[in-house]
């Protein structure tokens, strides 16, 4: 029965944390260690927490190190050979744990596994994390092998990270999954869709909000992801195309700036972290486009584009 390390980030909201900490208590799963990564809050929530809970290990950060900085820090102060991430407004189904343990104990090439993700009020699934195509939505209550993950709630073998290296810690926040899972896939894992394994959300009703920062961020990583890991054509093409999508998403969230900004950032970004190009070879970038339908378009066409406007 291997030991999974439950890894969750707390930004200023005890209330939320604690009580997704006292949830997971009751998972089916016996052999689980909680671990708590304080991102420099300074509301008192992490002594609360450190007080009040003892089964649960707190590990502080003097700065807020983003997302995947932030979960860095609790890989490396977690024991467990699979870790499992979920957020601090999310809520695993009791026997949550136990299904991931028997998806990894099926097969050992499977490296990531992916939960649906529902909305905490309404039970319905949860638009906003969805990240795969929109062609897949009919498939959300099944599984399926996939190209990327969810970060509301996931888990990793230990070993991928072993072998692949940490999260983009320079992302900061958003699309790190996307670089983390080519990054898996290039070493053969398999990244799994679970539809049977549920998070509860607790998204606002008005849905997840894409102002020009997020999306700025967001178009960032993705450019640095793309530069990185595709091959040549298609990297330009591809840039061309989330050049494109971005100019259009900063333009109705009320910022021209968002695609010149994004492309800035990039390069600036590629550089300060020193990151090299590593093209997946052709075997590998195959496999992946089969997995990705959203390559399987030319980033020319208009329905495409609306697809990615939501229609509209």
């Amino acid at each position: 029965m291997p030991l999974v390390s439950i890894i969750v980030l707390n930004w200023n909201r005890p209330e939320d944390t604690i009580e997704v900490l006292n949830d997971l208590r009751r998972q089916t799963y016996d052999n689980i260690e909680m671990v708590l990564v304080d991102n420099a809050s300074d509301d008192g929530s992490a002594e609360k927490i450190e007080h009040s809970m003892n089964d649960v290990k707190v590990i502080r950060s003097s700065e807020n190190l983003g997302v995947p900085g932030g979960r860095n820090l609790g890989i490396e102060n977690a024991s467990g050979e699979i870790l499992f991430f979920i957020d601090n407004d999310a809520f695993l189904e009791e026997d949550g744990i136990k299904k991931i343990v028997e998806r990894f104990n099926d097969e050992a090439r499977v490296g990531i596994i992916s939960c649906r993700i529902d909305d905490y009020y309404s039970g319905e699934l949860d638009h906003g994390s969805w990240v795969y195509p929109k062609a897949q939505l009919k498939e959300a209550r099944r599984n399926f092998e996939t190209y990327s993950f969810c970060g509301c709630g996931f888990a990793v073998r230990r070993a991928v990270f072993d072998s692949a290296g940490l999260l983009p810690a320079c992302f900061f926040f958003c699309r790190e999954e996307d670089e983390f899972s080519i990054r898996a896939i290039k070493l053969g894992y398999r990244l799994l869709y679970c539809g049977d394994v549920v998070v509860r959300h607790k998204t606002s009703p008005e849905g997840r909000y894409e102002g020009p920062e997020r999306l700025t961020y967001c178009l960032r990583n993705l450019l640095i992801t793309i530069w990185t890991h595709f091959p040549l054509r298609q990297s330009i093409t591809m840039t061309l195309f989330r050049l494109l999508v971005y100019a259009e998403k900063g333009r109705r969230a009320g910022s021209w700036k968002v695609a010149p900004v994004g492309l800035k950032e990039a390069v600036q970004l590629m550089r300060a972290a020193s990151i090299k190009r590593n093209p997946m070879d052709g075997e590998t970038w195959k496999r992946y486009k089969d997995l990705n339908l959203n390559l399987q378009m030319h980033w020319w066409q208009i329905d495409r584009i609306r697809q990615e406007f939501g229609g509209k």
